[in-house]
C-alpha cells in the first residue's frame, strides 16, 4: 500500500451494463448498438475516478458469484487495493439504458444480496486493522440488507479515532455516522429536506451542523445552486448548463472522489469552496459520457472556468 492511498467503502457493490440504443421503444424488441461493462455501485465508480487519476486508492465492500469475480478482476486490473470480503450472495447486476434520441438514460437495478453476519464482522475486523494505512476514507452508497443500521457509523467512529477525514455520500442509515463526527457530507437538495426535515436548504444545512459535529456539508441540486456549507460560512457556486446529457450515472460519485483526495491532502479550510468546484466541474463532465464516473479532465477544465462562487451572507 502507498502512503497517502485513499479508501472507498461500497457496502453495496455491483456488475453494471450500459446499453445503447438509438431509440427505445416501449412493448416492441429494442436492439441496442453498444453495451460496455464495468464495476458499479458508488464507491467502485470513486475508486475509478481515482485510479484514472493516478491516485493510490483501495476499495472495501462485499463481492460474490460471477459479479464478485468480475469486479475483483478489475480491482486487480486498476492497481487497486483489494480490501473486499466474499459474500455468499451473488453481487447484483445494475443495467443503465441509454435512449439517444430522448438524450435519457434509464437506470435499473437487481435486489442486493443479504450479508451474513460473519461476513460484516469480517469486514469491520480488516477495517480496523487496515484504517491507518489510508489519508482519507469515502464511504458511497446504499446499505444493503443484512447489515446492522448503525453500520456506517462504527466505521466513521474507527476512522475517527484513528485520525482519517471521512467523506459520507449517503442518505439513509446516517444518523451514527453524523454523530460519529464526519469530515463531509455530500447529500443533494431533496435528500438534505428529507434529512432536516426543512425545505429551506440553508437552515436545514445550519440545523444539521448545531446538531452535528459536522465540518463540511456539500449540496448538490442537479442543473441547479449548489451550495457548501461550513458552521460558520455558506458558499453558492453556479454550475453552466450542459448542452446535452448523456448519461449522469456516476457523475456524483466523481465529485465525491475530487473531494475525498482534497481532504486526504489535508487541504486549507479556505480553498473547500474551489475544490468543490473542481468536484462539481468533474461531475458534470462525466454527464457527457456513457460510462460511469469517466470524464475527459478537459471539459472538466473548461466546465470549471465557467462555474461561479459566491459567499453568502447568513
Amino acid at each position: 500500500m502507498q502512503n497517502g492511498a485513499i479508501l472507498a467503502l461500497c457496502p453495496n457493490t455491483a456488475w453494471q451494463k450500459t446499453l445503447v440504443f438509438e431509440k427505445l421503444q416501449a412493448n416492441a424488441v429494442n436492439r441496442a448498438v453498444a453495451v460496455k461493462q464495468t464495476g458499479g455501485g458508488k464507491g467502485v465508480n470513486v475508486l475509478r475516478v481515482l485510479r484514472r487519476l493516478g491516485l493510490p486508492a483501495g476499495i472495501a465492500g462485499f463481492v460474490g458469484g460471477e459479479g464478485g469475480r468480475r469486479l475483483r478482476e478489475e480491482f486487480a486490473d486498476c492497481g487497486a487495493d483489494d480490501l473486499c470480503v466474499d459474500s455468499k450472495g451473488h453481487t447484483r447486476y445494475c443495467y443503465t439504458v441509454i435512449d439517444q434520441s430522448q438524450n435519457s438514460a434509464t437506470e435499473l437495478i437487481e435486489p442486493s444480496p443479504e450479508i451474513m453476519p460473519e461476513e460484516s464482522a469480517a469486514l469491520l475486523q480488516l477495517l480496523n486493522q487496515r484504517m491507518p494505512e489510508f489519508s482519507a476514507l469515502c464511504i458511497a452508497g446504499s446499505l444493503p440488507p443484512g447489515l446492522a443500521p448503525d453500520f456506517y457509523g462504527q466505521i466513521t467512529a474507527m476512522a475517527h479515532k484513528q485520525g482519517v477525514p471521512v467523506l459520507l455520500d449517503a442518505f439513509a442509515n446516517i444518523e451514527s455516522s453524523l454523530q460519529a463526527g464526519l469530515t463531509m457530507l455530500k447529500i443533494n437538495r431533496q435528500e438534505l429536506s428529507s434529512l432536516s426535515g426543512d425545505e429551506d436548504p440553508d437552515r436545514a444545512a445550519a440545523a444539521l451542523m448545531r446538531k452535528y459535529p459536522l465540518t463540511w456539508l456539500a449540496m448538490t441540486d442537479g442543473a441547479g445552486a449548489a451550495r457548501l456549507f461550513s458552521p460558520e460560512q455558506t458558499w453558492e457556486l453556479q454550475v453552466p448548463r450542459l448542452p446535452r446529457i448523456v448519461s449522469p450515472i456516476g457523475a456524483g460519485d466523481c465529485a465525491a472522489a475530487i473531494l475525498t483526495w482534497r481532504l486526504s491532502q489535508k487541504a486549507p479550510e479556505a480553498r473547500m469552496p474551489e475544490y468543490f468546484a473542481e468536484a462539481l466541474a468533474c461531475a458534470s463532465a462525466s454527464c457527457l459520457t456513457d460510462e460511469p464516473s469517466l470524464f475527459d479532465p478537459q471539459q472538466a477544465e473548461k466546465i470549471l472556468t465557467e462555474i461561479k462562487i459566491s459567499r453568502i451572507d447568513r
